[in-house]
């Protein structure tokens, strides 16, 4: 009976050296902490892509479609530039135009394009700036996602007569804010560069 006490001093002595050794090799190692980190951060890319592609998809299908819109964009600013940069010959046949370009390029655009491209003579009669049109191209930045706008970059290249029958050779650049969804410009920069003749 005496040895039941030291007996149990020593049984207890080792379940708490047994539990030591226990907790100390269930502590995780460097490698595998670092292991853990590398697959939450692989984990949260995961999620940030698949939300972004969930974005895009919304946006490419269903009610909406960018890529179809751009394309439709694209044709209507061509033709529209063109015809403002020496497409169309008459004034006449620009004036029945306005209302068609302004539900385009709304009014602040289409104004400033008319005061552009109809220029007065002396004698109160007006003429069309450019006489013939280059090219005209039209390139898109990136949709906004969140409110379906796109920065839009027009590059207009044409012959413009001056009174003395010389042409001038001139390149103009626009960028416009433009909303995908209503089909409309919602503001514009432009820019103009005369090239001489030879250059």
């Amino acid at each position: 009976m005496k040895n039941k006490p030291i007996m149990i001093v020593w049984i207890l002595v080792l379940s708490v050296v047994f539990t030591a050794v226990l907790a100390v090799m269930a502590i995780p190692k460097q490698e595998s902490t670092e292991a853990v980190d590398t697959q939450l951060a692989q984990t949260q890319r995961s999620i940030k892509n698949t939300t972004t592609s969930k974005i895009a998809t919304k946006i490419t299908s269903g009610s909406f479609n960018a890529a179809k819109e751009k394309r439709y964009a694209s044709r209507a600013l061509t033709t529209v530039f063109t015809d403002l940069f020496g497409g169309i010959k008459k004034e006449s046949t620009l004036d029945k135009q306005r209302d068609k370009y302004q539900n385009l390029l709304g009014s602040s655009l289409t104004q400033h394009l008319f005061k552009t491209v109809e220029l007065g003579k002396d004698d109160g009669t007006k003429y069309l700036l450019a006489s013939k049109n280059n090219e005209t191209f039209v390139s898109f930045g990136e949709v906004n996602t969140a409110n379906l706008t796109v920065p839009v970059f027009v590059y207009v290249s044409y012959d413009q007569s001056n009174d003395r029958g010389d042409s001038l050779n001139t390149k103009q650049f626009f960028t416009l804010h433009y909303n995908l969804k209503q089909q409309r410009v919602l503001s514009f920069r432009d820019q103009v560069v005369p090239v001489k003749d030879g250059d």
